[in-house]
């Protein structure tokens, strides 16, 4: 027998009772069944229960459905995509998927389960020229003189921007026991360079 869909009117007079009956899978489903003798009934209270979860976690009443199963990765396909991605390191999962004839979606799987991403450009500054190039160098020297002078200039310089600003220190103790606890976790092989 095929598995019967209900609509969301159905889910949500499924609920309706569900909350009427204090809670109780076994009295709604027979709640249900005297109330709407006609309707398809529900097979066991837990189809009540997942529509009732489905609108607390704010998703659709009626679950999605994909229509049928999920499309195979064929090993020639894992081969094009990882030698396109030898050849073309620069390469977007969107630009690939076109390329190759296939969702992007598969082609990102594909790269994670061989422990490879896609290369993504950020820019995160843009330098202008040698008149920046200029200015770092000559702030760069002026960092190295005082650290000469004062071995303890950069940590000074670092902890008391943190110390003024009680929000960014919280986040530096939040991150720090992240971080810690992520090292401990695995066997002390996480390593990451710090950020504020």
């Amino acid at each position: 027998m095929p598995r019967y869909h209900f609509s969301a009117q159905e889910y949500a007079n499924m609920v309706l009772i569900y909350a009427e009956c204090n809670y109780d899978g076994a009295r709604a489903l027979r709640m249900y069944g005297e109330r709407y003798p006609n309707a398809h009934q529900p097979r066991n209270s837990r189809v009540i229960v997942c529509a009732l979860v489905r609108i607390r976690n704010i998703e659709p009443v009626v679950p999605r459905r994909s229509g049928g199963p999920r499309p195979v990765i064929s090993v020639r396909q894992e081969e094009n995509v990882l030698r396109h991605f030898e050849e073309e390191p620069g390469s977007s999962t969107r630009r690939a998927g076109r390329l190759l004839n296939m969702s992007h979606v598969a082609v990102f799987k594909i790269l994670k389960k061989n422990k490879q991403h896609a290369y993504s450009l950020q820019k995160v500054q843009g330098l202008l020229g040698p008149a920046d190039f200029e200015r770092l160098l000559t702030y760069c020297q002026w960092a190295l003189q005082r650290c000469a002078e004062d071995t303890h200039f950069i940590e000074n310089v670092i902890w008391n921007r943190i110390r003024e600003d009680p929000l960014l220190m919280r986040r530096v103790h939040q991150n720090n026991r992240r971080r810690l606890q992520q090292c401990v976790d695995r066997g002390g092989q996480h390593i990451e360079q710090f950020k504020i």
